[in-house]
């Protein structure tokens, strides 16, 4: 079977290296005579890795996504971007395609993870789960490409294609409320003339409350990065559309502006 990638950043060389002989396509290797859309339209499967950048309204910018599902012709597509929920469902029907969706897991690396307790920032192979979102037959055959290369020892979690984009922007906005109450708290232990540090020590002892993005760094206070602050306010955004306002999670989003800027 043959896979092809599109988008050459950080998530598509992560998942170039789960499948090493993968076409790899963007819009600069295209620029240089590297490869075609022609060529990628030949392969079995292709794996959407473009980003979804922030608008100035705050919502996800999904227009990259869109124009590379209007023009692959590929059997089967498979979205790694991070989109609005709903947003696979409505380009599945415009386009009559077989698409599914897949949340990934590929951080922005930079620091140690114990990849065998959490997923690799880096290296999906070794994530000891995959989740994939689309109709039954579609998802089941996506994951007959993936099955050789991950194995029989993940869990392989299939549900519909809304509900796996949810679960992404679900995972960052309770990475990003986390951040946000950890440099809370380390700002009431500051007032109380406690150090957070020790304090730390000893709150995750409580293995409920777990130790991940429970640091607070001096000099890069709160959450940043490129996927916490644009998920997090796109979340919101589509919750708005949808009929509900958030307002837990704009608060989480306003504290965090409010501890980036040192109050």
């Amino acid at each position: 079977m043959k896979v092809a990638i599109i988008g050459a950043g950080y998530v598509g060389k992560a998942y170039q290296k789960l499948f090493p002989n993968a076409l790899m396509y963007s819009r600069t290797l295209e620029r240089e005579g590297k490869i075609t859309k022609k060529d990628i339209n030949k392969c079995d499967l292709a794996i959407v890795c473009v980003p979804t950048p922030m608008l100035p309204d705050k919502r996800a910018d999904i227009s990259a996504v869109s124009k590379v599902v209007g023009w692959l012709e590929t059997p089967l597509i498979l979205i790694k971007s991070t989109i609005p929920p709903g947003t696979t469902a409505v380009l599945k029907q415009i386009t009559g395609k077989r698409i599914c969706h897949s949340p990934e897991y590929v951080g922005e690396g930079g620091y140690f993870v114990p990849f065998w307790k959490y997923a690799h920032p880096t290296e999906p192979i070794y994530h000891d789960f995959m989740i994939i979102g689309g109709e039954p037959e579609d998802r089941e055959d996506i994951l007959q490409i993936f099955y050789p290369v991950l194995g029989a020892t993940k869990t392989y979690f299939q549900t519909d294609s809304t509900t796996s984009e949810f679960i992404k922007y679900a995972e960052n906005f309770t990475i990003a409320a986390k951040v946000t109450l950890s440099n809370e708290l380390s700002n009431i232990a500051k007032a109380f003339g406690v150090s957070y540090p020790e304090a730390r020590e000893g709150l995750i002892l409580d293995k409920r409350l777990g130790d991940m993005f429970t640091l607070v760094y001096k000099n890069r206070p709160g959450y940043d990065g490129k996927c916490l602050p644009k998920d997090t306010n796109a979340l919101a955004k589509a919750s708005e559309k949808a009929g509900y306002k958030a307002e837990f999670l704009e608060a989480v989003i306003k504290n965090n502006e409010r501890i980036r800027n040192g109050a």
